[in-house]
């Protein structure tokens, strides 16, 4: 993600900066509450990773092959300027991999250098894959990054860029950029594919939900959790019901206020709401599912 990318801050009255200016005034608890807001998915972990940490990590898996598809060029202090990295193939080194990762050209879109980055990221989780010992590949072994590239090595896995619009900006201003309609829809889509049990933002409240299977079809839950998590719900449990001759599929909702969600849930899977009120539950919904799904 860029630092160019405009968010919605809170703030009173309510502003918007870059991700980049979020991050200096405010630090990356900000980052992380604005991220939480785009994406309205929770996050647990949050890995902070200077230039320093980055080379460390790339260190264990140098060389890395990589294809540079522009010059990169540095601006010196007297105003000349110069080709640091010529167009090529490289077998980068962790130094030159690190800075690779962090380089603008002057004046250029950051759009390009975000792609550099995912280039980057493809060759570094490859190499993890092919290392002959992963763990070695990603010390430490628990902390920081590490746990998160051993996964993304050994797994299926996608590097994206997400698709941006670029902001109209004074030509001397360093242009930013803003999630279209497009954009918005994609984010959406993405993170229900890439996170089938978000966890509710810090910044506002998914409804919380049992998922039941009523009707002996295991197999209609992950259909029906796909479902009710793009409706907008977390997903605590999920299980059998008392019987699988449930003959209507319902949602039961246990506090009053979310009457609302429990409604938009029922419409996602196709089910009757039901009121069971109980402030002692767990969960905010119950949501069994009968043999009326097909």
């Amino acid at each position: 993600m860029t630092p160019d990318l405009l968010v919605d801050v809170d703030a009173d009255p309510p502003t918007s900066l870059t991700l980049g200016a979020l991050y200096e005034r405010q630090g990356p608890d900000a980052v992380r509450a604005a991220v939480e807001r785009l994406t309205d998915v929770g996050f647990s972990e949050m890995v902070e990773l200077d230039r320093t940490g980055l080379e460390a990590l790339l260190d264990l898996v140098d060389p890395l092959p990589y294809f540079l598809a522009d010059d990169l060029v540095v601006e010196r202090g007297d105003g000349s300027r110069e080709t640091w990295l010529a167009r090529g193939r490289y077998e980068l080194d962790a130094t030159v991999a690190a800075e690779l990762y962090a380089v603008r050209n002057p004046g250029e879109a950051d759009a390009n250098r975000i792609e550099r980055q995912r280039r980057l990221w493809e060759s570094w989780l490859a190499a993890v894959e092919l290392a002959d010992d992963p763990v070695a590949a990603t010390l430490p072994f628990d902390e920081g990054l590490s746990p998160y590239l051993r996964a993304l090595g050994s797994g299926n896995r996608a590097v994206f860029v997400p698709p941006l619009d670029p902001a109209l900006v004074e030509p001397d201003e360093r242009p930013f950029y803003v999630l279209g309609d497009a954009g918005e829809a994609w984010l959406h889509d993405t993170m229900v594919e890439m996170v089938p049990l978000p966890i509710s933002p810090s910044t506002s409240a998914r409804p919380s939900v049992r998922l039941l299977d009523g009707a002996g079809d295991p197999g209609r839950l992950d259909e029906a959790r796909h479902d009710l998590v793009d409706a907008g719900a977390v997903i605590t449990v999920m299980g059998n019901a008392d019987s699988f001759d449930v003959a209507r599929s319902v949602v039961r909702v246990h506090h009053l206020d979310l009457l609302d969600d429990a409604r938009s849930l029922a419409r996602a899977v196709d089910a009757t709401v039901e009121i069971d009120e109980n402030p002692d539950e767990p969960v905010d919904v119950t949501v069994i599912l009968g043999t009326d799904r097909r």
